[in-house]
């Protein structure tokens, strides 16, 4: 589909399928994340790119049975790229930040569901996406007016972050990774209430 309006109708449709599933067959919702894939798949309108995010967020909670399909390129990229403070920090006048904000928050919902399924963590760290959430979560805290600007238009965007890494930090492959990494590991500590695998309890974190 050539225009951005009628990729969201498209995808308005498929979601209001997706949230029936229950009903479905598998089979029949492996198609119906594929063609939602494939609408969001290359788009960089910010109100298609909500909306395949959100329509995506009801497969990822879905406790890994669609995980496969979630975790190929194409698909994770569409769930995680461009949620970085520095995109959102470096538009230019014309461009819409708040629906950039708003199109970042349901990927990083889905990130944090992401976390819980065996291979997608490791991926999370491969791809810089942590990374790229510590630089924003940073922004509140260094850059005071940023802060203020990402709260205007997502409230709760600093919360969303610090659920986000509370969940990664429980997995011992993730702690493991932080713990091997000296900037991770400054940057996470907070977070890690557990040590390290294979380590002291003495090591955990205040």
């Amino acid at each position: 589909m050539k225009y951005p309006h009628s990729r969201l109708k498209a995808v308005a449709f498929l979601k209001s399928i997706a949230r029936r599933t229950e009903i479905y067959p598998i089979m029949h919702n492996i198609h119906l994340l594929e063609q939602i894939i494939e609408l969001g798949d290359s788009d960089d309108d910010d109100d298609v790119l909500f909306a395949v995010r959100t329509a995506l967020e009801d497969f990822v909670q879905r406790d890994g049975a669609f995980a496969d399909l979630l975790l190929k390129p194409n698909a994770f990229a569409i769930l995680t790229n461009n949620i970085d403070w520095d995109v959102a920090h470096t538009f230019h006048e014309g461009h819409n930040l708040k629906k950039n904000i708003k199109a970042q928050e349901p990927g990083i919902r889905c990130i944090q569901r992401l976390i819980t399924i065996d291979g997608a963590r490791m991926m999370l760290f491969d791809k810089k996406i942590v990374d790229n959430l510590l630089n924003i979560l940073a922004a509140f805290r260094d850059e005071p007016e940023s802060g203020e600007r990402l709260r205007l238009y997502s409230p709760k965007y600093d919360v969303l972050l610090v659920e986000t890494f509370s969940e990664l930090v429980k997995f011992d492959d993730s702690r493991k990774r932080i713990h091997d990494n000296k900037v991770l590991l400054k940057k996470l500590r907070r977070f890690i209430t557990v040590p390290a695998p294979g380590s002291s309890p003495l090591a955990a974190s205040p």
